[in-house]
């Protein structure tokens, strides 16, 4: 395991089987496990739609990544909204044709406070970050990953979803949507 990726359990080897040729959206692009990712899928030779809310750090991590422009396009979106994810939808298609991979490794929290010290308004925050992100991307992309005859949807939290600590409750509060929502779409979602 890369030290970047601390504890959460992607395996180079196991991306590198999954990634020669196909077309990988990296929903939080730009975020410390989204770089990562995004590093070794384009090593394993994916071709990347890298999906976050900063062009320049988007334009910045493709220059990094010394990618060519036929292997890679970046969206600007705030994927909070429904028309945002599917503008990057159509944006990924009219680049490659097709969408094969789906990772949503957007992410934020409100730590170190008690439930007490957090406001309803932090808490809508988190669930948009979390559940309604999800649920757009899912609305957006499962129907080219299930044409696409190969579909797979990676959704990434922390273990604190399950099991808060101390100052975490906050956070837990919001994450336990995107938990349910991936395990059966891809079952469900086969022609």
């Amino acid at each position: 395991m890369l030290p970047e990726q601390g504890n959460s359990g992607l395996k180079p080897e196991t991306l590198s089987v999954m990634t020669p040729g196909r077309v990988a959206i990296i929903a939080g692009a730009t975020g410390g496990l989204g770089r990562v990712v995004a590093r070794m899928l384009g090593e394993g030779g994916a071709r990347l739609a890298l999906i976050g809310t900063d062009r320049e750090r988007l334009d910045a991590l493709v220059k990094e990544m010394g990618l060519p422009s036929e292997r890679a396009v970046t969206c600007v979106a705030d994927l909070r909204g429904r028309q945002e994810a599917a503008t990057a939808a159509e944006a990924v298609l009219g680049r490659f044709g097709r969408a094969e991979i789906l990772l949503n490794l957007v992410g934020g929290w409100i730590g170190a406070r008690s439930v007490e010290q957090v406001s309803p308004e932090d808490v809508l925050e988190m669930l948009g970050q979390h559940l309604w992100t999800t649920f757009h991307l899912a609305k957006a992309f499962v129907p080219h990953l299930t044409a696409a005859g190969w579909g797979r949807i990676v959704a990434v939290t922390s273990p604190h979803a399950t099991s808060p600590g101390k100052g975490v409750s906050p956070y837990a509060t919001a994450p336990p949507p995107r938990r349910t929502p991936h395990g059966p779409l891809p079952r469900r979602s086969r022609p």
